[in-house]
């Protein structure tokens, strides 16, 4: 048990909070509520493992008594700096109404480590998509591109656009990870993932059209496998982050293993308009995410596919 204490040590314990400790000690449920219900713990938050990691956080899979959630706690206690930041995410998190928006629920401190608490999700988007039909998984991306797009509408930068930080809860698509995102402007440091920044980012520009790259490259290696300018695996970080930036302004893309034919080639077309070098030469996000949708329609090309394979059966 952590955080704070709770002026009731009584335990109601939901279905799904039974649920979600059984995902992770794999015990009957009936044994499971009998040990809750005999806790005497009054902290508020059982954490039950680390799914994941932020850049400066870890991120545990939590019960809190009805509640499942996620609690993301700061690496580093007594970090102020990372402390404003860990604010800033919250911020983000609340400011926007909207439904893909991996939602924030609580924040606080607890012996000098900041947290927060907010909603539990699945896998990541990569994950997720292996084994689904295409169609399927545009749809995903087409989801939290809509979040994306919410944001750009607030002239907000996500910064961190990547496979890891498209979450899926109860089958959506949930945009999350917002410790980068931030207000349009210049930026004297690289911020985002190597594999995934725009090339301009490294200039120092942080504009809505860095995501649009960003957006496009994770579709790029959710549906074929690989960055679109990934640069060699045994690179540091900074060499690689250079060897990227090289490749993108150059217009290289990663085409090597890659199937030529229907549908790959449809894929490629689509997304090649934001992955192009000059910034003002991509689309918006709305029209981006509008031609890319348009694979799955009944008469793109996706569409007309999946039909003739239903037709097929």
């Amino acid at each position: 048990m952590w955080g704070p204490r709770v002026p009731d040590a009584r335990w109601l314990w939901s279905n799904r909070v039974l649920e979600v400790v059984g995902d992770h000690v794999d015990t009957e449920l009936g044994e499971i509520a009998e040990e809750l219900l005999a806790m005497k713990s009054q902290r508020r938050y059982l954490l039950l493992g680390i799914p994941g990691e932020t850049h400066w956080a870890r991120v545990f899979a939590a019960v809190d008594q009805l509640l499942a959630c996620a609690v993301e706690v700061l690496r580093a206690a007594h970090d102020g700096k990372r402390c404003w930041r860990l604010i800033a995410e919250v911020q983000i998190m609340t400011r926007f109404d909207h439904p893909k928006l991996v939602r924030g629920y609580d924040v606080g401190g607890q012996d000098g480590w900041p947290y927060v608490v907010m909603e539990l999700c699945d896998p990541d988007l990569e994950t997720w998509a292996a084994g689904k039909p295409t169609t399927d998984v545009i749809a995903r991306l087409v989801e939290a591109g809509r979040e994306l797009e919410a944001m750009h509408g607030e002239r907000i930068v996500h910064g961190d656009i990547k496979p890891e930080n498209v979450l899926l809860a109860d089958g959506v698509a949930k945009l999350a990870d917002f410790g980068l995102a931030g207000p349009r402007g210049w930026s004297p440091r690289v911020r985002g993932t190597v594999g995934y920044i725009a090339s301009e980012v490294g200039d120092g520009y942080r504009e809505l059209s860095c995501d649009v790259f960003s957006f496009a490259a994770t579709a790029w290696v959710t549906l074929l496998g690989r960055p679109p300018c990934g640069p060699p695996r045994t690179a540091s970080t900074s060499a690689a982050a250079m060897v990227q930036f090289e490749r993108v302004r150059e217009g290289e893309l990663e085409l090597d293993g890659i199937d030529r034919r229907r549908p790959t080639s449809a894929i490629v077309k689509a997304l090649r308009p934001a992955l192009v070098p000059e910034p003002l030469d991509r689309p918006t996000l709305a029209e981006f995410l509008a031609q890319f949708e348009s694979l799955t329609e009944p008469k793109g090309l996706l569409g007309r596919l999946r039909a003739r394979a239903q037709g097929e059966r």
